[in-house]
């Protein structure tokens, strides 16, 4: 393995990876509780990876092999619902920080008669934006945006609330989303 160049861009992503794994590790503790009172079962839906090399006690070395699935798949009441987590410390949550092969498995997640949605945290709030609310939205910013330098399309708090509901351990989310197509 090469050594690779350690730029102040580089500093910012990995501040972000690890704020976000931060609040995908919050997502799980409140998933692990909705299911230990028998809301929901749930599954963490890992990146592909393929390992290069075994290292000791059982770690290993992996490299991307694809581009990931949501990061989360709950299942509730019959009802399957996809789950990106975003998260953001802004005042408002920027819709570029949803890629395109995330909107599309969600897309392809609801055509398939599941639900998709972001789990989104906004300034500290815990939110679920339903995608069957935000879809169009987002597609018509990508598809701006693919003309022109990305725009400033995004979520405040408020915003998110009008589309969705707060995220809670209970699963009370989980009735409202299951529900909208």
């Amino acid at each position: 393995m090469g050594n690779f160049p350690f730029t102040a861009r580089s500093a910012a992503g990995s501040r972000v990876q690890a704020s976000g794994r931060s609040w995908e590790e919050d997502v799980e503790r409140l998933l692990k509780h909705a299911h230990t009172i028998g809301v929901c079962t749930w599954w963490r839906t890992p990146d592909p990876m393929r390992k290069i090399e075994a290292l000791p006690k059982g770690h290993f070395v992996c490299v991307p092999t694809g581009k990931g699935p949501p990061d989360f798949v709950v299942l509730y009441g019959g009802q399957a619902v996809a789950c990106e987590a975003k998260q953001t410390s802004q005042p408002r949550w920027n819709f570029s920080d949803l890629r395109v092969h995330q909107a599309d498995g969600l897309d392809d997640w609801e055509a398939h008669g599941g639900h998709g949605a972001i789990l989104l945290r906004l300034q500290g709030q815990a939110l679920v934006v339903p995608w069957a609310r935000l879809c169009e939205a987002w597609r018509a910013w990508s598809r701006l945006s693919t003309l022109a330098p990305r725009g400033t399309a995004s979520l405040s708090i408020e915003d998110a609330l009008a589309l969705g509901v707060e995220f809670d351990a209970c699963g009370r989310w989980l009735e409202r989303v299951a529900v909208i197509r």
